[in-house]
């Protein structure tokens, strides 16, 4: 969220081609369909892949214009000394600071500093932030260190001088990280000194834990870029660059791992370094989760707002009303006053909201690749304080009467390859005549267990009215894996695979439309269908729900949403 140098996608040969040291027509002899992998079963992503061309490219779509925010130059509220790993990238990823999530819900972004990066030539301090022209730090945050160098201590004690807030919670360390500051009596001493200077002098504060950090900085007024009332657990993250300022707001999930608990739904990575929940068989939580919340931007340019699809590569015109904003407890003379622009936000757990704030005298970037929708009616000039984006409302009737399955596999029988695959009609069309028909494939006939391929669902959404200014959500509660949306004949654009929703606004009519949801599984059931040994350990299996069913708490249903700010 806060940084990012590169994006890299990671796993096996997905051609299942092999033209290496004991190769026979481009392949390893014995190997079975679909190919070659690059690494062992267990690890590898052959059964993880999408048989679908069409959905490849729109989620990599997504990632590429995801890229393109998180590249630029990000603006980040806190640097936190860490000279430590946070954790082996596997389990759960909430957050990498063990505050409970206190400085993310009140908006502050973070970032992890070592020692050795402060010492880098363009740390430092201009107007009160560190690297300005960088990520513009707003404070230090030294939390627990038990041991730090001298060259550290005097090195906090200039950034201090110069205007950096330190935030510096518990204890006084014990003493230097390196022998050679501690191997005699008279370092031991200067080691002492440089202590007892920077712990004393003035813009170091000192804390006893980490929950009464949001309210020092309040105080201190280090405000961060995106005010949050911390109601609710979202992470925030500024980039800009000399046409546009993006702002994302992440409503993230707490799903955590537990090592001596493994989750049975587990494979693969997971089970063999047992850690108890990985994003490879996470599912979206069941709970209804969708908040409203106050969020204030700060943005002295007062500049045009756009709402941000990364799904479909379009941006909507929006505005927000400017405010100031001045904490009561910040002393006069601090001169902390900023300028927000204030919005009231639906947001639910695990969605992406990416707004593009205009800066003033330049030209809209292009770096983005969109569309542009027409700016509402209600603007900032309509004399509202308070703006919202997302209110909804469920309207319509949604009906879906039939489901033909098409199995994916090789060409022929005695084909191995992954290229030369396709998908072929799989049984009869299925009637869908209630509700509780409509539920994951396996669970509609036994012998659906091993199934991979897709399923194209047909039906119809009845509107009785479409007002105009409205937006139109199609939500399709639980979906899995990927899959696109048609309305009238027409696709829409790629919906959102996150949050299982497609806009549906350009393409929904009033009175009776056509409706088409094809949904595409990966190939996991099929070519992972037993355990497998893998180092003397056996990974499970347990078959993944394919297909769009419901629940109480994720209904399919057709949301009305007010279009942009109002």
């Amino acid at each position: 969220m806060a940084g990012m140098n590169a994006q890299v996608l990671h796993g096996g040969s997905y051609s299942g081609k092999y033209e290496g040291k004991y190769a026979v027509n481009g392949q390893i002899p014995g190997v079975r369909w679909p190919g070659y992998d690059g690494f062992y079963r267990a690890i590898s992503n052959d059964w993880n892949r999408t048989p679908s061309v069409e959905d490849a490219r729109g989620c990599l779509d997504a990632v590429a214009r995801l890229n393109a925010v998180f590249r630029k130059n990000a603006k980040v509220d806190c640097a936190i000394l860490k000279n430590t790993y946070c954790n082996d990238g596997l389990g759960s990823e909430f957050h990498h600071y063990p505050d409970d999530g206190k400085l993310l819900n009140c908006g502050y972004s973070y970032e992890f500093l070592s020692d050795a990066m402060l010492e880098l030539p363009i740390c430092k301090v201009t107007n009160g932030k560190l690297d300005e022209a960088g990520p513009a730090y707003k404070c230090l945050i030294i939390d627990g260190e038990t041991y730090l160098s001298t060259a550290f201590l005097e090195r906090i004690y200039i950034l201090a001088a110069d205007g950096l807030p330190i935030i510096w919670i518990g204890e006084r360390p014990a003493g230097s990280r390196y022998h050679s500051e501690s191997n005699a009596e008279e370092k031991q001493t200067a080691w002492k000194r440089a202590l007892d200077r920077v712990w004393n002098a003035p813009g170091v504060t000192h804390l006893e834990s980490r929950e009464e950090v949001p309210k020092m900085l309040q105080h201190l007024g280090v405000l961060p870029e995106v005010m949050l009332d911390g109601t609710k657990d979202v992470m925030t993250a500024v980039h800009e660059d000399e046409t546009a300022r993006y702002v994302a707001l992440y409503a993230y999930n707490r799903v955590e791992y537990a090592p001596d608990e493994p989750n049975p739904d587990e494979f693969g990575v997971s089970s063999i370094f047992r850690k108890g929940t990985m994003k490879s068989t996470y599912q979206r939580p069941g709970k209804q989760s969708r908040k409203t919340i106050r969020v204030k931007l700060h943005d002295e340019e007062d500049g045009e707002i756009r709402l941000c699809n990364p799904w479909s590569g379009k941006m909507e015109v929006i505005s927000g009303s400017a405010m100031m904003v001045e904490n009561a407890d910040i002393a006069e003379d601090k001169g902390t006053a900023q300028q927000y622009r204030e919005l009231t936000v639906e947001i639910e757990e695990d969605e992406l909201i990416l707004l593009a704030i205009e800066k003033k005298e330049k030209n809209r970037t292009d770096n983005y690749n969109t569309e542009v929708t027409e700016k509402c009616e209600a603007d900032q000039d309509c004399g509202c304080d308070v703006k919202g984006i997302g209110m909804r409302e469920t309207v319509g009737e949604i009906i879906f009467e039939t489901l033909d399955l098409e199995e994916f596999g090789p060409n022929e029988d005695v084909e191995c390859s992954f290229l030369r695959s396709g998908f072929r009609k799989y049984g009869e069309t299925l009637a869908i005549d209630l509700p509780d028909q409509l539920k994951p494939w396996r669970k509609i006939d036994a012998a659906l267990r091993t199934f991979s391929g897709r399923g194209t669902y047909r039906g119809t959404i009845r509107l009785e009215k479409k007002e105009p200014g409205k937006r139109y959500i199609l939500n399709l509660g639980n979906v899995c894996d990927t899959f696109r949306v048609q309305i009238n004949g027409i696709e829409t654009d790629f919906p959102d695979q996150v949050m299982k929703e497609a806009d549906v606004t350009e393409f929904i009519q009033a009175g009776e439309n056509t409706l088409e949801v094809i949904v595409t599984s990966n190939l996991y059931n099929k070519l992972f269908e037993e355990p497998i040994a893998w180092n003397g350990m056996y990974l499970p299996y347990t078959p993944k729900d394919y297909g769009i069913w419901e629940t109480k708490e994720k209904p399919i249903c057709l949301y009305m949403e007010s279009a942009g700010l109002y």
